[in-house]
């Protein structure tokens, strides 16, 4: 599910920096052009954060089930 959640993502992002360089050329949607850019980046930003949150709560999870299972232990 992930994987397809990725590859979604990616054409999603693709089609958007198509259309951020087609109005590019345009004269009169450089500044259009430049917001998406900046959304975009924006966007991945947003991503990386959610994926390193993500990856500290599973720690944490996982972290506090591996102490549980060596208090159950003793």
């Amino acid at each position: 599910m992930v994987h397809e959640v990725t590859q979604a993502f990616s054409s999603i992002s693709q089609q958007i920096i198509d259309i951020q360089n087609e109005l590019s050329k345009r004269q009169s949607m450089t500044n259009l052009a430049t917001c998406i850019g900046n959304v975009q980046g924006l966007e991945e930003t947003k991503l990386e954060l959610v994926n390193f949150v993500f990856a500290v709560v599973v720690s944490c999870i996982w972290s506090g089930m591996r102490g549980n299972i060596a208090r159950t232990a003793l």
